[in-house]
């Protein structure tokens, strides 16, 4: 905010206006003395109401004021910008005109009402005592005085002198819980009086900053790992149950369960309270955890504060990204740019760079955490997830699945979780919250397509004025609404995976009208392009020429077929000396059939480049660039491509196929993928063994290259395609493996395992991907002890007769089960599938699906998705079979049942918690039952079903008033959503529809 009010643009706009620079003076001076409280009412703000209600108060006058200064300041930017086209006495005229609209249009008021309310503030603040000197607890010397008597409690040296004394030639053991204070110099004198023990003597130390940890430790740290749900249920029965036992309470047990499950390995959670209480309704003295992330908060910077108590616009479980957090961060003004101060030199670190610092940490401190099945992804751990929520109060809203409470006036952050059709009812919550400034849908990283209204983006959208971070990604949108240049305060817009590429861009002046040139702030910009050259599309090129204050590049140049030659010209019209890609991370290029030579000048023409790909450039050959800031390499398809790279250090992921010609130092590499390549020069295989380090390999279409791997103990992820020398596999050489992917390896047989009755053989395996394997016959003989797999990939293994023995109790986590094409297996194995499973998809396996009835669904509590695909053989005609599947499952898939001719009435009234349907290539399938489908669904696909596509067909078919219930409906290529129920046809007058049809993206 005072980098706000010391703009350039805001002191020009105010300059000589003598009333208006009074206001801003007064506005600063309020500022400040808020300011000097503001800590003290963080902290206080968790058990006071009366605090926290009045710092939400200052939150919500302060972002009234941060957007009115920077309307202000655009307009007056906006205001030099037209300037520039003009001169004399109408220069002076159209100045004088728009600073006078401005404010009749009201800013004056605004402010003076902005400044009143902080004045009231600051008034308040002394009747709730903020700023107040209070007593610490806490002291340097307070260690040590725990241990002597008090009487010397005044004399720090006397103190040291008394302790060390006491402690003299004896063994102790002392724990020092719950220290903060990073100053080594501390450190160093509290550790005085404890060097005179006896050998032995230990001295352990907690503490949830890594850094304290580093500073103190003279031995390995050791993390402390969140309990398995099963030890806290040991150790929550031990403390609550009399002896232990929680069978004298069978009544208790379950709700004893939903404790253990809801504190998430965490047992410092108040057991009594935590199942019905929110996080912030217990109160201090009862709650450890909340003690403890008082605690953390309180020890955080203020910016670091305000970073972390934004992530609550998660929700919860979201594995969020690293640079997706900072770019937000940063767009709503949460970082700045380092600044210098009289203490402190002019700080060289990017915005981009303090928003790293500080993410790590937060990272450090336990804020956040690694993803347990991703590791480049982060989570924030349930309970400090409730604490970020109830820091943030009423600015942050999240639109989860049954929530039909009202929004606030405050909110000024929004997030929902992403569906697949998302329109104007389930977003109308937002059409009032005029203050809003985050817009973040939040969807599955992995999910297909997902259509939003355009009456969101034409009524809802458009109006919220006052956003500054907007993501319409993975939405299928093929443009925006004119409207979209009304969000002046717009810093961040996410339109990724929509607009797929620049030929979109259908000329030069649609380029111009980007107008990237004037715009200065633009930090970050990735450009795709694609496609034959002509003089249009090099003109589009040259008009989305960005201005040079860019910090980010990304350039992508793929099927450019007539290009021959990379020439000096690439790099502008002087060459090395213009170095216009001083901002440049990430060159790619690909499918440049005809490219033959790459004109390389010196070392630094690429100063920032830190991944490179060259893909599938057949006549290729010189050299490479040389860039010591290089992370990841990926070169393929480039057969005549001959170079030489020295090692460089940064390097941690290399990419090779069909390149046999390239001479590389390996050295330090932690991710190796080695593609098409028969032979390598003669240092290939001692390059190999030096690997000892590496973490991910990736092994395909390489028949005759064979792999040291016993040397790879590290490895976590392994895969092997297309490898005919592969005929089995000792898994237990990979102590840490977390995943395993075996495919088109046509000589493979068995996976094996040393010591078949040791069930922790595989403790860290995830996952595990068999498929096209045709010779494979077995599992080990006694199944898969892997406590942590869950997903389970078992797909044309056409002489596999088994899957894994002891499924249910050897990987007890397993969610997800895939089989397709296995025709020799018969049935599940004995005691059936494990109780966790979540996703059962069974394809064209015509001996098991023959036991179907012996399988056992319905007793899977969790079973939510079930798909069943035939083949030209299968006799079925009707589906669900009543009473095979769980009233759990939520989401029912089938699928090449070429005889299929009805769905089961009774089958699909037992699924009521069905909200998903698929149906595909069902030829003869040609209507609903009469009752239509259940109430529950939100989403129907109908595909390759011509009969069924056509009683459906919208608004006309026999059958439509079956399915317009249904939120979302796609029928093959068309996608209908945000219509009106038109209600059976019996009922009276006629219905109005509000359909929005899409074309489906191919």
């Amino acid at each position: 905010m005072f980098d706000r009010l010391a703009s350039p643009e805001l002191m020009n706009f105010f300059r000589g206006r003598k009333h208006d620079e009074s206001l801003l003076d007064e506005l600063k001076l309020e500022l400040i003395e808020l300011n000097k409280v503001l800590n003290d009412a963080e902290v206080k703000q968790i058990t006071d109401r009366a605090v926290k209600e009045w710092l939400e108060e200052l939150t919500d006058a302060v972002y009234d004021a941060d957007d009115l200064l920077d309307e202000i300041a655009t307009k007056g930017l906006r205001c030099k910008v037209e300037a520039e086209y003009q001169s004399g006495l109408n220069l002076v005229r159209s100045l004088i005109w728009i600073v006078t609209s401005l404010f009749d249009y009201g800013v004056e008021s605004e402010l003076e009402k902005i400044i009143n309310k902080l004045g009231n503030l600051e008034k308040a603040k002394d009747v709730l005592g903020l700023g107040k000197e209070v007593g610490q607890n806490w002291s340097r010397r307070l260690p040590t005085t725990s241990l002597v008597d008090e009487s010397y409690a005044k004399d720090l040296e006397l103190l040291q002198v008394k302790l060390k004394g006491s402690l003299s030639g004896k063994k102790f053991l002392i724990v020092l819980d719950d220290v903060w204070n990073e100053n080594y110099d501390h450190w160093d004198i509290l550790m005085t009086p404890f060097g005179c023990g006896a050998h032995g003597s230990k001295i352990i130390v907690t503490t949830r900053n890594e850094s304290v940890a580093s500073i103190v430790q003279t031995v390995p740290i050791h993390g402390l790992k969140h309990l398995p749900e099963e030890d806290c249920w040991n150790f929550f029965s031990i403390h609550t149950f009399e002896k232990g036992d929680c069978n004298a309470y069978p009544h208790l047990e379950k709700v004893g369960k939903q404790i253990v499950r809801k504190c998430r390995g965490l047992p410092l959670a108040d057991w009594n309270n935590v199942l019905k209480s929110a996080l912030w309704e217990l109160p201090d003295e009862k709650s450890n955890i909340l003690l403890a992330l008082t605690l953390s908060y309180h020890h955080l910077p203020s910016h670091l504060k305000r970073c972390f108590a934004y992530c609550s616009i998660f929700i919860k479980d979201y594995e969020f990204d690293m640079k997706e957090l900072i770019s937000i961060w940063i767009a709503e003004g949460i970082l700045k740019k380092p600044k210098s101060n009289y203490e402190k030199p002019k700080s060289n670190k990017t915005v981009e760079e303090e928003g790293y610092e500080c993410f790590h940490q937060l990272l450090s401190r336990s804020f956040f955490q690694r993803s347990k099945a991703n590791n480049d992804l982060f989570v924030m751990h349930d309970l400090v997830h409730d604490f970020a929520q109830n820091v943030t109060g009423d600015f942050c809203y999240r639109l989860e699945d049954g929530m039909l409470n009202g929004i606030s006036e405050k909110v000024r952050h929004f997030s929902y979780v992403q569906g697949k059709f998302d329109g104007f009812d389930k977003l109308k919550v937002i059409k009032d919250a005029k203050c809003l400034r985050t817009f973040l849908p939040i969807g599955s990283r992995t999910s297909g397509k997902q259509w939003l209204s355009k009456k969101v983006l034409d009524e809802i959208l458009s109006g919220l004025t006052r956003l500054r971070f907007l993501s319409l990604a993975r939405y299928q949108i093929v443009e925006l609404p004119y409207s979209i240049g009304n969000l002046i305060h717009l810093r961040f817009l996410d339109l990724s995976d929509t607009l797929i590429s620049l030929q979109n861009v259908t000329g030069g002046s649609d380029a111009l009208e980007a107008k990237l040139r004037e715009k200065k702030h633009l930090e970050k910009l990735v450009l795709e392009w694609g496609s034959t050259t002509d003089d249009s599309q090099n003109k589009i090129l040259e008009n989305l020429e960005p201005h040079t204050n860019l910090k980010h590049l990304k350039l992508t140049i793929a099927r450019m077929l007539g290009t021959t030659n990379v020439g000096i010209e690439f790099y502008g019209e002087s060459g090395s000396l213009s170095k216009p890609f001083q901002s440049l991370e990430t060159l790619r290029f690909e499918e440049m059939s005809e490219w033959v030579d790459w004109c390389i000048l010196d070392a630094g023409v690429f100063p920032q480049l830190q991944k490179l790909e060259v893909i599938r450039c057949p006549k290729l050959i010189g050299d490479l660039p040389k860039g010591h800031s290089l992370v990841r390499l990926k070169i393929k398809e480039c057969p005549e491509l001959v170079a030489s790279l020295p090692r460089i250090t940064s390097m941690r992921e290399l990419v090779l196929q069909e390149c046999q010609g390239l001479l590389l130092e390996w050295q330090g590499i932690s991710s190796l993928e080695i593609v098409k390549i028969s032979s390598f020069a003669s240092n290939f295989a001692s390059e190999l063994l030096t690997l000892t380090n590496l973490k991910q390999l990736k092994v395909s279409w390489c028949p005759k290259l064979v792999f040291p791997l016993y040397c790879y103990t590290s490895l976590e992820r392994l895969s092997f395609s297309e490898c005919e020398s592969l005929k089995s596999l000792p898994l237990g050489l990979f102590p840490k493996l977390r995943s395993l992917e075996i495919n088109s390896c046509v000589n493979f047989e068995n996976l094996l395992l040393p010591n078949e009755i040791e069930l922790q053989n595989l403790p860290l395996l995830e996952t595990l991907y068999i498929r096209f394997c045709d010779n494979m016959v077995s599992f080990p003989g006694g199944g898969l002890p892997a406590p942590n797999l869950s997903d389970l990939w078992v797909c044309y293994c056409k002489k596999l007769k088994t899957l894994p023995k002891q499924m249910r109790t050897l990987p007890p986590s397993l969610q997800r089960l895939i089989v397709w094409i296995c025709p020799e297996i018969e049935s599940f194995p004995e005691g059936g599938l494990p109780s966790k499973l979540h996703v059962l998809w069974i394809w064209n396996c015509k001996k098991l699906v023959g036991s179907r009835r012996d399988w056992g669904l319905q007793t899977l509590p969790y079973l939510s998705t079930f798909t069943r695909e035939g083949e030209s053989e299968d006799v079925l005609e009707s589906i669900p079979e009543e009473g095979l599947l769980p009233s759990t499952l939520t989401k029912l898939e089938i699928g090449d049942l070429k005889n299929l001719k009805s769905l089961n009435k009774r089958g699909l009234e037992l699924l009521d918690s069905l909200e998903a349907m698929e149906i595909r290539n069902c030829p003869q399938l040609k209507s609903l039952p009469d009752e239509g489908l259940p109430t529950t669904l939100s989403e129907l696909l109908i595909e390759d079903c011509p009969s069924l596509k056509s009683r459906c067909r919208r608004e006309e078919g026999e059958d439509w008033y079956k399915v317009a219930h249904i939120p979302g409906i796609i029928m093959d290529d068309e996608v209908i959503f945000d219509h009106k129920y038109p209600g059976p046809p019996e009922s009276a007058g006629p219905s109005v529809s509000f359909s929005e049809v899409y074309p489906k993206f191919q």
